[in-house]
């Protein structure tokens, strides 16, 4: 869907209009389009319904970024805005979805956006393979242990220089 759009909005638009054509599968879906442009880093994304990005600060400050939307599949046209933002060095953009904030520990509490914002914070201005392995070493080390009910999908984009 993204091949010769115009963006992500865009993106999110096309895949809506297929999904609500097909109204036997009565399939919707969040879902989130991101862009980055390596030169100059440019980040431009919209949002179906999706957990927002998060703005890791190299001092730790954690700030959620616009999102909303409607999910797709349920009504076209779809309700879509572009965003833009240009990362600064030592930025990172984080995606998650819901598996990792709905993680479970053996008392079946979850791992919550509390704890996310947490993990992100201990590895700011470190790079994404660092903010990779504090989210998910969080996750793992709350979790102790249960299998959990959800996908734990992560992206981390750092802006070196």
């Amino acid at each position: 869907a993204a091949w010769n759009g115009t963006g992500p909005a865009d993106t999110l638009a096309r895949v809506n209009r297929v999904l609500t054509r097909d109204v036997r599968s009565g399939l919707f879906v969040t879902a989130l389009v991101a862009e980055l442009t390596a030169v100059g880093g440019v980040l431009r994304w919209a949002s179906a319904g999706h957990d927002p990005p998060l703005l890791l600060r190299p001092d730790g400050r954690v700030q959620e970024l616009a999102a909303g939307g409607s999910m797709l599949g349920l009504f076209d046209p779809v309700d879509t805005v572009e965003h833009r933002r240009r990362l600064r060095p030592g930025e990172t953009v984080v995606l998650v979805t819901d598996g990792i904030t709905d993680a479970a520990d053996g008392r079946n509490r979850r791992f919550g956006p509390v704890r996310l914002r947490r993990a992100l914070r201990a590895a700011a201005g470190q790079g994404a393979e660092a903010t990779l392995d504090a989210v998910l070493g969080a996750v793992d080390t709350f979790a102790a242990g249960v299998p959990q009910a959800d996908d734990l999908t992560l992206v981390a984009i750092h802006r070196v220089g």
